[in-house]
């Protein structure tokens, strides 16, 4: 096949004229990354971060917006982006916050064309993966190309290479900010939709290499559910997080399947609901031993969250009828956003206000609280064992609220609490802190 220049420009203008919004952003953050770049702004850099999201947004409204109604609400959804410029979104971009609105973005765009039927459903997401891979490396191979290419020109003709910088910083924009978002777009208007037909590559894949890994790692949660289970201990605080990812995995190549030309795993992922449950008993067991008995955290609130997503998965997985991945993708942005947007309901607001009746609790037992629920100005404390186990997890409760910036209880910091011990004692209790599994952080 010849290469014909025309051709090109009718390709570009096609996918311009279907994704007008989305190139649109493509350009406005390539055009403010530069301008920072340049110093010619600086207010508010981590602006730049939530262009992406507004991408993905646009880009699923684009697939929802069918009726003339809708689609202004596809061409107006920059309007946002322009209020939140003058928004301080440091604070934002750098929370939990940020990471889960980068997922439900993600989700947002799987649940855009509202597929039920499992089979269009994974085609479309499998087109989607596929094709931001395949345009990302183009992308890549193409920036290095030019890089190669520039480098090359300065060394032969002995250049001065001190727009080197500035090479590598527009090449890499123009490369993954303008090129990468171009060829997704041309790519997806091309293949979405279509009936994906099994290849030899995604057997290769599903069936010689990940599933095996699924298996070894089914056959290790097992042995060490007997081992514990004889043991009767407490299993390792991130093996929950293990144990989710790996069930979301498993999922997620039960849900390929049908990309297969040889299924030579059916019998694990039709029973794999069943043949997961000792993980997941694992994994209850163990995450809500330690909310009791460490209270929760932002990351414990997530932590549960993605048990409550990864047992009703399994659990409508099993069914014939409930088994839609679009319920599934649903269900998990909607959780996700109840427990993220909503103030009280928030995972931070809810580790706060975990972590500040801990303070109140051990507090109150120490002694160490007056009346109005402030910390007592004077006092020493001899301590038994019982008590030091309390002063290090009122220390621990402490440290959280202090790194989130909330009320102390008339402390200015946490290491305030050291007044009320001898030196010597308070080094003991510090140095014990280390022996204490599971203070106050839990991933």
């Amino acid at each position: 096949m010849r290469f014909s220049f025309s051709r090109l420009c009718e390709t570009i203008s096609d996918t311009l004229r279907r994704y007008p919004v989305e190139m649109g952003f493509a350009v406005y953050g390539v055009v403010v990354a530069s301008l920072y770049y340049e110093d010619a702004i600086s207010a508010n850099e981590p602006y730049v971060a939530i262009i992406p999201l507004f991408f993905a947004l646009a880009f699923a409204l684009n697939s929802l917006s069918r009726t003339v109604p809708a689609r202004w609400i596809y061409y107006c959804c920059w309007a946002p982006l322009v209020g939140l410029w003058f928004v301080d979104l440091e604070p934002w971009v750098c929370s939990t916050s940020y990471l889960v609105t980068v997922i439900n973005c993600i989700l947002v765009v799987l649940l855009s064309r509202w597929r039920r039927d499992n089979l269009a459903f994974v085609s479309d997401t499998w087109t989607y993966v596929v094709n931001v891979i395949v345009a990302g490396f183009f992308a890549g191979v193409a920036h290095l190309l030019a890089i190669a290419i520039y480098f090359s020109v300065v060394y032969i003709f002995d250049l001065s290479d001190a727009s080197s910088e500035g090479f590598l910083f527009y090449s890499s924009m123009i490369a993954y900010g303008l090129a990468w978002p171009m060829m997704f777009l041309t790519f997806v208007r091309g293949s979405i939709g279509q009936p994906l037909q099994p290849n030899r590559m995604t057997d290769i894949l599903f069936n010689y290499i990940v599933t095996p890994a699924l298996l070894i790692y089914t056959a290790i949660l097992y042995v060490y559910f007997i081992q514990i289970a004889f043991t009767w201990s407490l299993s390792k605080g991130k093996l929950a997080y293990m144990i989710f990812v790996f069930s979301m995995i498993a999922v997620a190549v039960q849900a390929c399947q049908p990309l297969l030309r040889r299924r030579l795993y059916d019998w694990f992922f039709s029973r794999f609901s069943v043949i997961a449950l000792p993980a997941v008993i694992m994994f209850w067991i163990g995450t809500l031993y330690r909310i009791r008995q460490y209270g929760f955290t932002e990351a414990r609130v997530y932590l549960l969250l993605c048990g409550v997503i990864m047992t009703v998965t399994l659990g409508l997985l099993m069914g014939r009828r409930t088994g839609r991945y679009l319920y599934v993708v649903l269900m998990s942005a909607a959780v996700f956003s109840l427990f993220t947007y909503i103030p009280y309901f928030s995972a931070d607001d809810i580790g706060l206000r975990s972590q500040d009746r801990r303070v109140v609790r051990f507090a109150e037992r120490l002694g160490l609280l007056d009346r109005e629920g402030l910390f007592v100005s004077d006092t020493t404390l001899c301590l038994d064992s019982t008590q030091r186990h309390e002063v290090r997890m009122l220390r621990s409760a402490l440290q959280y609220l202090e790194e989130h910036e909330a009320s102390l209880h008339g402390l200015t910091y946490s290491y305030e609490l050291s007044r009320y011990f001898s030196e010597g004692e308070w080094r003991s209790l510090i140095s014990e802190e280390g022996t204490d599994p599971d203070r106050f952080i839990y991933l």
